[in-house]
């Protein structure tokens, strides 16, 4: 990798080459950048649903991995099985995306804070699990429309980085599949114990909202950036 961006290195992962159980696309930054946004899809959805996203956030400075779940799910897949069942899949989807984040910075020279992560959905959930747990600290996570799991394991189960993450988290009052009163409780909670959450309640269902949302979110990452 060069000094001042992502070079040859990461040509491992457009080919296919690098070792990893999930299914990835890889993006390169429009500006020379050691900074990768991990996209995580939700229930039913593929690493080709967010394709959207680095257009809507117009960060440069991102390079941007799309990451699969690794479920088949309806016509897309999933990180995790449904209700009661979650615990398993949340628990080997965090092991995945540890080892994913550990190869990023052992074969491609990047540091941790070099790392943000981007969760819809499952993939907040499991973004919100992984940046609660994972021992080094990211550069920023982001997490639309879930919620939190394990609750009960927190504060004890914090990685020693926990309290020093930054997080943003938004949840729609009228989404019509996640409890948006869920959400904001566990937000609260892990505020209480600590944790650093942008916390953005907004009036729209399961979804992102281009509109009000994005630019949110945006303005959290260009902090960020700023601040790695």
């Amino acid at each position: 990798m060069d000094s001042d961006g992502v070079a040859n290195g990461f040509d491992t992962l457009v080919s296919g080459d690098f070792r990893s159980p999930l299914r990835y696309e890889f993006w390169p930054a429009l500006a020379a950048s050691r900074k990768v946004l991990v996209v995580l899809h939700g229930r039913g959805d593929t690493l080709e649903g967010f394709h959207w996203l680095p257009q809507a956030l117009g960060l440069d400075a991102f390079n941007v991995l799309f990451v699969e779940a690794p479920d088949p799910y309806g016509p897309g897949f999933s990180w995790y099985e449904l209700p009661p069942k979650q615990g398993p899949g949340i628990v080997r989807s965090r092991a995945w995306l540890f080892d994913l984040l550990d190869r990023l910075q052992s074969e491609f020279g990047l540091v941790s804070r070099d790392l943000f992560l981007f969760g819809f959905s499952q993939g907040c959930l499991v973004s919100l699990d992984v940046g609660l747990r994972y021992p080094k600290l990211l550069g920023g996570i982001v997490g639309v429309s879930g919620y939190v799991f394990f609750e009960s394991e927190y504060p004890q189960a914090f990685s020693k980085v926990a309290t020093q993450q930054r997080f943003w988290v938004s949840h729609g009052y009228e989404d019509e599949m996640l409890s948006f009163e869920t959400t904001q409780a566990s937000i609260e909670l892990l505020r209480s114990q600590g944790i650093r959450i942008d916390w953005s309640p907004l009036h729209k269902g399961h979804t992102v909202d281009p509109a009000e949302e994005i630019p949110l979110i945006r303005a959290f990452f260009e902090r960020q950036l700023t601040a790695n």
